[in-house]
């Protein structure tokens, strides 16, 4: 299996905690109503190529849980594709985006937030025009390691699954984001805190059920318990499966 880093866009992603003063339904709706305000904006519309929120259901919880995987805290995951660093600039300068996004703190959208923008390397990419669902896995870099060796052990892993034949049969799209420091700046400049060393691996298919027998399989759990023993990449980490609301698409 072929892998590709896409050098043609730019990626970023922003990783929220639900705070405790709101239940995870109120964050959701707060959040989408956020989102729907940016993209009113016309210099968001104009330099945001894709922009996704991923909002976690408990469609295989307990599959996720026979991996290995702790049960992750309720989280909301927004992904935007844009064509270059300027584009991100524009859009973050733009006074009635920091206006929005400086209103969204009442309801804690920064709070415990991680904003990052990523380089993405992509293991499988089907092409299919149908809906998918969505696994993430949320994966902090421990301290004594470096991102730089995490995401290499991360890839290995990925490439580990790949030998399974049901990997390729049932995954339609297969990526891990690498966090790298291209909008840092901005981002802070933003009140978002420092972003936590992290690499997220998105896994897409065409249904819960080719999820399940994929997780369900003894030899790709294997994969798994193998890994975990000597790259326990699961701890501390949040992963779940996802329904992805699309609010703006380019491709």
């Amino acid at each position: 299996m072929s892998t590709s880093a896409r050098k043609d866009r730019c990626f970023a992603m922003g990783i929220h905690k639900v705070p405790a003063h709101l239940s995870k339904e109120e964050f959701e709706r707060q959040i989408q109503a956020l989102v729907d305000a940016l993209v009113a904006v016309p210099v968001v519309q104009a330099n945001l190529l894709k922009v996704e929120i991923l909002l976690q259901n408990n469609e295989l919880d307990s599959h996720l849980k026979a991996l290995g995987f702790p049960e992750p805290g309720p989280t909301v995951v927004c992904a935007v594709e844009y064509a270059s660093e300027e584009h991100f600039v524009y859009i973050v300068q733009n006074t009635e985006v920091q206006k929005l996004l400086a209103g969204a703190q009442e309801f804690g959208y920064h709070e415990e937030a991680n904003v990052f923008s990523a380089d993405v390397v992509t293991k499988i990419d089907t092409y299919t025009p149908k809906d998918r669902v969505h696994i993430i896995c949320i994966c902090k870099v421990p301290p004594k390691m470096s991102k730089e060796r995490f995401s290499q052990k991360m890839e290995a892993f990925m490439d580990r699954t790949l030998t399974h034949p049901m990997v390729e049969r049932n995954v339609l799209k297969y990526t891990m984001w690498v966090q790298n420091n291209i909008i840092k700046d901005h981002v802070q400049a933003l009140a978002f805190p420092v972003p936590e060393p992290t690499v997220v691996v998105r896994v897409e298919s065409e249904n819960w059920g080719r999820f399940m027998e994929l997780v369900q399989d003894p030899d790709f759990q294997l994969i798994f318990a193998d890994t975990m023993q000597d790259f326990p990449f699961h701890i501390g980490g949040c992963c779940f499966s996802a329904d992805v609301v699309t609010k703006i698409d380019e491709d």
